[in-house]
């Protein structure tokens, strides 16, 4: 599982290059993205050599591909700015 915060100055490279770069790393399968200044988490999620993309808000809780690794909104918020 990979878990990047984006920056406000290079959200746009975070969400374009170093999205497919990370995604093609045979072993990821689980890749967060925690958007800056929101409550939000994209969760991609690799199934059967497919990316599927969930995002998530509010109350959500995050259920990434890795057993017992749970995760709240309020979790992944914390510490960001």
């Amino acid at each position: 599982m990979l878990v990047e915060v984006l920056s406000r100055s290079k959200a746009h490279n975070d969400r374009n290059a170093k999205y497919h770069a990370y995604t093609a790393i045979p072993s990821l399968q689980t890749y967060l993205i925690v958007g800056p200044g929101e409550r939000r988490v994209y969760a991609s999620q690799r199934q059967e050599g497919v990316w599927n993309v969930v995002e998530h808000g509010g109350e959500d809780v995050i259920a990434p591909a890795c057993p017992g690794a749970d995760l709240s909104l309020d979790d992944s918020q914390d510490g960001v700015l």
